[in-house]
């Protein structure tokens, strides 16, 4: 008893925990640098030109780090937007005033034009403005985010680069709109995969991740962790206020039972003007528990989360996954999400283990296509099973095929032609895809 004692004193102990954070070689440097660097503020690369021998991939976990216990204050400058829309206003005002006079003689269309010309000066400077300052990748995001807080789902695939481009939040997006059409076992390798991390992105509390987070555990069914994100997200939101990330509170504590809570979160949504729709909709669920689980989109969520045990984590979210399907054997994202998870891991007892622990559930029927090709993956010499997991004549006569094609490919040393016809499969994810 006393060594459990003395290991829990050593291991809560703040000394030690701050030495874990400060005393290793790079953490030291970087904050004697900035602590003493004479010329005010410093960018990332002059910090780095300061420290010639760390690399930039260890200088930036190394200030993330830091940042997140406050041994530094990061300081972002205007985009410099901003200013080229300064100087444009400052151009059409020197603009107007030098042609008043001239204009204003010339009559009532003088009058008429001048603001006219004025508007689309001012709007022409905004936009080229907008094309040469503005961040690609920023634009992109938030497209993606409209579509997917306006449920436009089909958009959300179509958006350009989705097939084309390895970035993990993109697939993360594309694999949330197939979810929600119900497409995600069936169709991730029309699209570029990234492995598990294009399912579930690591969190790095910022808005657009934690928002995104936030919608993917929450169409998982895994409540507790979009509650979770929804407040990183508001932490992270400009004077910690998000009305979309409200919404989602009102949806996770109406279904936790905290109808004060949520009362709270809809008197606020109210005073909004693009959501006091939205809020109110929700009112009518405050005091009557019958009518939230008979809900749709609520309803179903209840019951995912209604026998769970234990604590919800990112680090248990197979485990949570197990259960939720096992508490809601009908909501078929969950389904999708545990065993395209275990796919893209290519871990064939993972797979396996989903095979056997969702055999016959009802959220397994019909059996997304890709499932029934990890089944034929895992039961390859035992074609008399697969019709007793779900697999289709269809799927197994174009394994047969596969098969055969790869014999005819090693033997002409053609493997590439493959996947042209097979890439979308399971199968030739296992064998070519990393």
């Amino acid at each position: 008893m006393g060594r459990m004692i003395k290991e829990m004193v050593v291991q809560d102990c703040p000394i030690r925990n701050v030495l874990a954070r400060v005393c290793d070689k790079w953490s030291l440097l970087v904050i004697y640098t900035l602590k003493y660097h004479q010329d005010g503020p410093l960018r990332f690369n002059a910090l780095r030109k300061l420290i010639p021998d760390i690399s930039q991939k260890m200088l930036t976990s190394t200030l993330k780090s830091l940042e997140a216990d406050a041994y530094y204050h990061s300081r972002l400058n205007p985009p410099a937007m901003l200013a080229y829309a300064g100087w444009a206003c400052l151009l059409n005002l020197t603009a107007a005033c030098l042609l008043s006079r001239k204009t204003f003689s010339a009559g009532r269309w003088g009058r008429i034009c001048l603001p006219v010309a004025q508007i689309v000066l001012l709007a022409w400077l905004m936009h080229s403005g907008s094309l040469r300052y503005n961040s690609v990748k920023n634009y992109e995001a938030k497209t993606l985010d409209y579509y997917c807080r306006t449920g436009q789902w089909q958009e959300v695939l179509d958006f350009p680069g989705l097939r084309s481009d390895r970035n993990m939040m993109h697939a993360c997006y594309q694999n949330l709109a197939l979810s929600h059409l119900d497409q995600l076992g069936d169709r991730p390798f029309d699209y570029k995969q990234c492995g598990p991390q294009g399912l579930v992105l690591p969190s790095n509390r910022s808005v657009n991740a934690s928002t995104l987070l936030s919608d993917i555990y929450y169409q998982m069914g895994n409540v507790a962790l979009a509650q979770e994100m929804a407040f990183e997200g508001m932490i992270a939101s400009e004077r910690a206020v998000n009305p979309r990330l409200l919404l989602r509170l009102i949806q996770t504590n109406l279904i936790y039972g905290y109808d004060n809570v949520a009362e709270k979160y809809i008197r606020l949504l109210e005073q909004t003007l693009a959501y006091a729709d939205k809020a109110s909709r929700y009112r009518q669920f405050l005091g009557h528990p019958e009518k939230m689980k008979a809900d749709p989109e609520l309803g179903g969520r209840y019951a995912c989360v209604q026998h769970l045990s234990g604590l919800t984590n990112e680090t248990q979210l197979i485990p949570n996954l197990e259960q939720i399907i096992h508490s809601n054997t009908s909501w078929r994202p969950a389904f999708q999400y545990y065993g395209v998870m275990c796919l893209l891991s290519k871990d064939m007892k993972a797979i396996r283990d989903f095979i056997e622990h969702t055999k016959g559930m009802p959220g397994m029927k019909p059996m997304p296509r890709l499932f029934q090709e990890a089944v034929i993956q895992v039961h390859e010499g035992e074609e008399e099973v697969w019709a007793d997991y779900g697999v289709t004549p269809q799927v197994a006569q174009r394994f047969k095929a596969y098969r055969q094609a790869v014999l005819s490919a090693r033997r002409s040393g053609q493997m590439y032609g493959l996947q042209g016809s097979y890439g979308n499969t399971y199968w030739y994810y296992y064998m070519f895809r990393r």
